[in-house]
């Protein structure tokens, strides 16, 4: 199982979880509410809390046992958590430009003056 998810299994994963803690506690909790905004305030609330199972992981460790937290306090639990990893930084490529001879340098601007000259006579359309 991988640490990151998207918002959507972050929510599933948090709401079984807790309904296992829970149980019908957890369940009378959202009685007469529509599921669909219960998981709306939830995914706006958390944001990408939802996203990284070990910040879920720990506020799950360290909510009340006795009493199911609303989205805000679990919103504040998980801020108390762990960092979202840093992502790497990439990696810098050392590149070297080799020597090149005044001559060589000399026929390159050579051939770039006679290139611009011949260009230069083309019409130009606006």
């Amino acid at each position: 199982m991988s640490d990151f998810c998207n918002m959507e299994q972050g929510f599933d994963y948090i709401f079984g979880r807790m309904n296992a803690i829970y149980g019908n506690d957890f369940a009378r909790k959202w009685d007469g509410i529509d599921p669909d905004l219960i998981r709306q305030e939830w995914i706006g609330t958390m944001g990408r809390f939802l996203t990284y199972r070990p910040i879920m992981d720990y506020a799950l460790r360290h909510i009340d046992p006795q009493r199911p937290p609303s989205s805000l306090q679990f919103r504040k639990i998980c801020q108390d958590g762990p960092n979202f990893p840093q992502p790497e930084q990439p990696k810098r490529i050392e590149t070297t430009v080799p020597e090149v001879s005044e001559e060589v340098k000399r026929q390159a601007l050579e051939k770039l003056a006679k290139l611009r000259k011949e260009f230069s006579s083309y019409p130009r359309h606006i």
